[in-house]
């Protein structure tokens, strides 16, 4: 499983301009609080994910299981350039954007 710290994440994301931030929490859990740039894709609508496979695609959630069960799922679909975050999101330090 190929893992990004939450703590190098904004880093990582100002490094590659073909990566991106994919909330997968439920829409009333992202307007309470997200990381700005972030998308919001919930988990259990990832039978509808057909972005590139050309692009990085990082997986974030509250605890972490969901974004490893949306990171699992992609790999079984043949998507290579995804991360998963060690720690969550309650670990970030940045601002967060609100949506209410």
């Amino acid at each position: 499983m190929s893992t990004i710290s939450i703590h190098k994440l904004e880093t990582f994301l100002q490094n590659s301009s073909r990566t991106y931030l994919i909330d997968v929490r439920s829409p009333i859990e992202f307007a309470t609080g997200h990381i700005p740039n972030s998308i919001n894709f919930p988990v259990d609508e990832f039978s509808q994910f057909s972005f590139s496979k050309h692009h990085s695609y990082i997986f974030i959630c509250n605890t972490g299981s969901r974004a490893k069960q949306a990171y699992n799922y992609l790999i079984e679909k043949g998507y290579q350039n995804i991360f998963h975050i060690t720690g969550n999101l309650l670990d970030w330090a940045g601002k967060l954007e609100y949506d209410f």
